[in-house]
């Protein structure tokens, strides 16, 4: 596809079958643009702006997000497998897969975060800022939480089994008779 860039910021009518596999796209703006099904394996999008992004399917296995800005973004059925989000702004993002993240998101910034029905069972969450995160039925077991912040998160009905809640801040959390502890 043709594709222009202007001022570290691309355009393109059609992505779908762009390629971007290894490349070195720090500090980036890709904001607001529909990037589904994008392969982004092993790709450096350290600081990148990828907020209000479609990132639906994409291929994201061992990419560096780090302190990347990916507020509002959909990742519905996207492979984070070994991603490093740590730092990254995930407020609002919609990661809604029964596949899991299995990402190191340690301090990650996943306030408002959706992850209804997730499965982020055994994921790096430490130091993490998830208030107001939407949890509900998500397998969160044996995940590490030690000194998040989950303040009025929904945990209606997930598994926190076996999960580390040391010096995590539950203050006005949801829990109900469902929520495995």
């Amino acid at each position: 596809p043709q594709i222009a860039r202007c001022g570290g910021q691309f355009t393109c009518s059609r992505l779908t079958q762009f390629r971007c596999q290894g490349l070195n796209l720090t500090c980036i703006n890709l904001s607001k643009l529909d990037l589904s099904h994008i392969n982004f394996k092993f790709t450096n999008l350290r600081a990148a702006n990828l907020s209000y992004c479609n990132m639906d399917y994409c291929l994201l296995q061992g990419a560096n997000m780090e302190n990347a800005c990916v507020s509002y973004a959909s990742f519905r059925g996207a492979n984070l497998c070994g991603a490093n989000l740590s730092g990254a702004n995930l407020k609002g993002a919609n990661f809604e897969d029964r596949g899991g993240i299995h990402a190191n998101l340690d301090g990650a910034i996943l306030r408002g975060v959706i992850l209804e029905d997730g499965n982020l069972c055994g994921t790096d969450l430490r130091a993490a800022n998830m208030r107001g995160a939407n949890l509900r039925n998500c397998n969160l077991l044996r995940t590490n939480f030690a000194g998040a912040d989950l303040e009025d998160a929904d945990l209606r009905g997930a598994n926190l089994h076996k999960a580390n809640l040391i010096g995590c801040n539950l203050k006005n959390a949801t829990l109900d008779a469902q929520t495995k502890v």
